[in-house]
């Protein structure tokens, strides 16, 4: 019977989510370069966590029947090719993910509470390798989602999570002085350009 992922994460959903992430970073890649203002205004967070994904992926063929090997492969990519702050960050974070993955009961799947304690180490991966970390970043998402209760049943587990990470995004404009910088610029050029419109 195919694993729907309510119950467990085997491999196939694993790496299905991991498919899917990337096409989010795709979509949105200029959306984050746009964001990008910290530590430096480069404008390639978004260009080089979907360059760091991307050769994660492509480091997972032929890992496909146990989900600890399959984010093991995944962070290692990763890893090897993590381009800029955001890259390593997100790099590490797998890593992380997958050092929790790797002590799963079952070596082909993982329960809710164990999905939890990866998420938990990820976290706690990601925010280490960083020497100065600051909140309102990549990292305090990553801890927003490390801090929701495991639920027996993946599918509510999932939007849970889903909710305290969209709270902690709209948070961090509060947390990080640079977005609030470039929240306040954002509304005056669109209030520039509402008044254009109605001249």
């Amino acid at each position: 019977m195919t694993n729907t992922g309510n119950a467990v994460i085997d491999a196939d959903v694993f790496r299905a989510a991991m498919a899917q992430f990337q096409d989010l970073l795709a979509k949105n890649e200029q959306l984050l370069n746009d964001l990008n203002v910290y530590p430096v205004p480069d404008s390639d967070t978004g260009s080089n966590s979907l360059h760091t994904l991307k050769a994660g992926i492509a480091n997972t063929s032929g890992h496909v029947t146990d989900v600890g090997e399959f984010a093991t492969a995944l962070a290692a990519g990763a890893a090897k090719a993590a381009m800029g702050n955001s890259g390593v960050i997100l790099a590490q974070y797998l890593q992380g993910l997958a050092q929790g993955l790797s002590k799963t009961a079952t070596p082909d799947q993982c329960s809710p509470s164990e999905w939890q304690q990866a998420l938990q180490q990820a976290a706690v991966v990601s925010r280490e390798s960083v020497l100065t970390p600051a909140e309102g970043t990549m990292l305090t998402i990553a801890d927003a989602a490390a801090k929701i209760p495991a639920q027996t049943d993946f599918k509510k587990y999932y939007e849970q999570i889903q909710l305290a990470v969209r709270a902690a995004v709209i948070d961090t404009q509060f947390l990080l002085p640079e977005l609030k910088q470039l929240l306040f610029l954002y509304l005056v050029l669109v209030t520039c350009d509402f008044v254009t419109k109605i001249q």
